[in-house]
């Protein structure tokens, strides 16, 4: 059975060859004697390029969209960081007359530095007891500029609002 022409058909994609020798004893375990090697049919050339021409498009999107949803969240989670330090600060020294809110939040959330950050606040009638609330927002552009566009009709998801709030009691 080790002629040089015969050749046996496993599957649409690959044949087995006894033309040249394999040394590999795994493949005795799968029912291959030495000398026989899996081989690709000539007619196949190309298909892993086609494959990776429908695939890649969705791995990038699926990528793409994954650092975009992680600096959402980054930003999602400093802003609040800030509102809530903004918070604390006004709620301490509510009564300071030389009160920075905005300072106290922007010095807050250093990786919101680049970013044209919204600050207001109601530190100016906190009295004791009572609550003051600090409120941050930005207008978040894309990082790749990918997800701008709209798909199929819809709006794209950038540019996007996002907002932290913080809230503390005055005083105490």
């Amino acid at each position: 059975m080790g002629g040089a022409g015969l050749h046996l058909a496993v599957s649409p994609r690959f044949h087995f060859s006894t033309t040249t020798c394999c040394r590999r004893p795994q493949d005795q375990c799968l029912g291959l004697t030495q000398g026989t090697v899996l081989k690709r049919k000539p007619k196949e050339r190309g298909a892993a390029a086609v494959e990776m021409a429908i695939v890649l498009p969705l791995l990038l999107v699926i990528l793409i969209g994954t650092m975009e949803f992680g600096r959402v969240f980054n930003v999602q989670n400093s802003l609040t960081q800030a509102a809530r330090a903004g918070a604390r600060h006004a709620a301490i020294h509510h009564s300071d007359a030389t009160l920075d809110v905005e300072g106290t939040v922007l010095a807050a959330a250093p990786s919101l530095s680049g970013l044209a950050v919204a600050v207001s606040d109601n530190a100016a009638s906190c009295a004791s007891g009572a609550d003051v609330e600090v409120t941050t927002s930005v207008d978040l552009a894309s990082m790749t500029g990918f997800l701008d566009i709209g798909w199929f009709g819809s709006p794209g998801l950038f540019p996007i609002t996002l907002t932290g709030v913080g809230v503390m009691r005055c005083g105490g």
